[in-house]
């Protein structure tokens, strides 16, 4: 039928193979071929202009309904979750060593065979069988050329020192970054159009992915399927009947897969999942019998879960950077053989994968639809701080709708100096976790970035970006943003907005705060085995706290409330070092909560808070019970950002105290 139509033309039988006009599946490729049941087209250059379809003249039955959707024609697996359609009958049809039905450039059969003599030995051990003939022709190979030469196989500028004869083979055998790989792709795609075309203006939804097609349609009969088949083999096409299913059916294998439309899931099939888990599994023995792994088995992991995107989503990549940076160098030299050893982060992966196997589930072909946020938040970060904030929240989601959570953080020296990219998701880290902290548990959170490439590498599941020592910089940050998301459940997106509707982060990234600074540790350390153990350092933030407890002035990861003077003070012994302009209001706290801590303090003695401290003098009785000079030194006060009141790395210029404070005793007094 395809061949009455209006454009095309029978092409002449060939009578020899070694006439150049034979299409390559006529030619000798040193095994018989068997003879296609249709017959080669070739298109009338008169009839119509190249690139449009011809009328469809098919059999009445096949007569679309409605138009069906063009679909480009190198279809991603993951078209099957706009495509498919509950209840759909399918088909699939598989091509016979597809690529070789292309006839290859007249300038470019030079280089598709060539003969090499080899003495017997090395015919042998090459084959390890019995010594074939000394002279064999090879299509597959590989060449080295000088640059003259290349430039002047090519009449153009010097190619690449080697080159991939692929075409014969169908890219097998060259890299995948070479050219003739993607050309052969490529016209073998444009050819394949016209009857992906034809099947699609007949109402069926075509699949195709190279030269496997899954056609498919709601009723589908076997009339239209024989109709599908008709078309490939009227064209010239050689069909691979054993991999080809033309029974209308509603679950189907392919590309690995297996699609269920009256479920409407998908899942793996068994055969590709134990492949999967066998290569786990053997990774894992190579690692625990002597510490390192041959790099064409950490590839077979990895391979399998890019195949298994469908069924493992984002987690595929997510779960696979520090595997696939295991075996970069060796990669890149394609030694395969090579033994490399797995970092932590490798490990890891390794260990989620065997959990993961025998655990996977199929997955819906339709995601659900995702509903509006319930919590938006912003982040931000400048040349030396992060900052963040709730911009909006569904009432009741944090305990004080009208006070929502802004969390800051600063960075230290060496930080400053790195990527603004990593900095960005650094923020994007510590704001989440800051948001989850005050309470956002099983949201709908979307969370605002004025960084491109921060959203782009949180969306694309991590980044195999290299730091200075050589381990990935970046997706550390990304496992942690995807890891505090499903602990606290939620349905967790990151989207960019331009700088100027970010400027609540971004005030909070370039704020200064002048009273960030901390006392030394070990200094610290001294205070808390004489005055200690202390329970909470009330004054502090992600960075700088001295205890596990803390409240901060900002929210940031792990601190038990913002804004201190909004909670208790009592029946808990404290550190108090707060910024100097409010010391007075500590003073007045810690009177009203009856309560006790160590109170670090200038020694100003005219300060309107001194004499509630020292109500009958300095060394007179009064609540301050016991004290200590700190010593004055460099490093004495580690200032959290180059603003701070003390200086980076200067000594202060006053006289510092550690005032051992108990309010607790006047209660009781009181009392009796």
């Amino acid at each position: 039928r395809a061949a009455e139509r209006p454009g095309l033309r029978r092409a002449p039988r060939v009578a020899s193979i070694d006439d150049p006009r034979a299409p390559p599946h006529r030619r000798d490729r040193g095994g018989a071929r068997p003879p296609s049941r249709g017959r080669a087209l070739q298109r009338d250059p008169e009839a119509e202009p190249p690139g449009q379809v011809p009328p469809h003249r098919g059999p009445p039955l096949l007569e679309p309904a409605r138009p069906a959707p063009l679909v480009k024609y190198i279809t991603h697996a993951n078209t099957y979750r706009d495509l498919i359609e509950e209840g759909d009958h399918v088909i699939s049809l598989d091509l016979e060593a597809g690529y070789f039905h292309v006839d290859v450039h007249k300038r470019s059969r030079t280089y598709l065979g060539f003969r090499v003599e080899l003495d017997e030995d090395t015919a042998a051990a090459a084959d390890e069988g019995p010594a074939p003939p000394r002279s064999r022709t090879y299509l597959g190979f590989r060449v080295e050329l000088d640059e003259d030469t290349a430039a002047a196989a090519d009449e153009g500028p010097a190619p690449p020192a080697h080159r991939d004869a692929a075409a014969a083979d169908g890219g097998r055998s060259c890299s995948a970054s070479c050219p003739c790989r993607r050309d052969s792709c490529y016209v073998f795609t444009e050819v394949m159009k016209l009857p992906v075309r034809v099947m699609q203006s007949w109402g069926l939804r075509v699949l195709p992915y190279l030269d496997d097609f899954l056609v498919s349609r709601v009723g589908l009969s076997r009339a239209e399927a024989r109709a599908v088949l008709a078309l490939f083999e009227e064209l010239g096409f050689l069909v691979n009947f054993e991999k080809s299913v033309l029974d209308p059916t509603r679950r189907i294998e392919n590309l690995g897969f297996v699609i269920d439309t009256v479920a409407m899931t998908y899942e793996l099939t068994p055969t590709r999942l134990a492949k999967f888990a066998d290569a786990a599994t053997e990774l894992a023995r190579q690692l625990y019998d002597d510490g390192t792994v041959q790099a064409r088995a950490v590839a077979k992991v990895t391979g399998h879960a890019a195949a298994a995107a469908l069924i493992v989503e984002r987690k595929g990549r997510l779960h696979t950077r520090f595997l696939n940076n295991a075996i970069r160098d060796a990669a890149a030299a394609r030694r395969w053989s090579d033994r490399v050893p797995l970092g932590p982060g490798a490990v890891a992966e390794l260990e989620h994968w065997l959990a993961v196997l025998p655990q996977l589930e199929p997955t819906p072909i339709r995601r659900p639809v995702r509903p509006s946020p319930t919590v938006i938040l912003s982040s931000d970060a400048s040349d030396f701080a992060w900052g963040g904030k709730v911009l909006w929240a569904q009432p009741g989601v944090f305990p004080d709708n009208d006070r929502l959570p802004t969390s800051r953080g600063v960075f230290d020296t060496a930080d400053r100096d790195r990527s603004s990219t990593w900095r960005e998701l650094y923020a994007s880290s510590k704001v989440l976790h800051a948001a989850v902290t005050a309470g956002c548990e099983g949201q709908v959170v979307e969370h605002r970035v004025d960084s491109q490439s921060a959203m782009f590498v949180v969306r694309n599941a991590g980044s195999q970006n290299r730091g200075d020592d050589g381990d990935l910089d970046l997706h550390p940050f990304v496992l942690d943003i995807d890891g505090t998301a499903a602990a606290a459940a939620l349905d967790y997106e990151m989207l960019w907005v331009p700088r100027e509707e970010n400027t609540a982060a971004d005030e909070a990234s370039k704020l200064v705060d002048r009273g960030n600074y901390s006392l030394d540790r070990e200094r610290f350390a001294w205070f808390d085995n004489r005055w200690g153990p202390h329970d909470i350092d009330w004054f502090a933030d992600g960075d700088n706290h001295q205890l596990d407890r803390f409240c901060a002035r900002y929210w940031a990861p792990g601190a038990e409330a913002v804004d201190a003077f909004s909670v208790s003070w009592r029946n808990a012994n404290g550190w108090f070092h707060p910024p100097l302009t409010l010391i007075a209001r500590v003073v007045g706290k810690l009177r009203d909560d009856h309560t006790r801590g160590t109170l670090v303090a200038p020694r100003w003695t005219s300060a309107a808070w001194w004499p509630a401290l020292h109500p009958r003098g300095e060394h007179g009785p009064g609540p301050v019970i016991d004290r200590v000079t700190i010593p004055a030194g460099r490093r004495t006060f580690i200032a959290g950002e180059d603003a701070a009141e003390l200086g980076h790395d200067e000594a202060p210029r006053w006289t510092m105290l550690a005032l051992r404070v108990d309010f607790s005793r006047q209660r009781r007094e009181q009392t009796t």
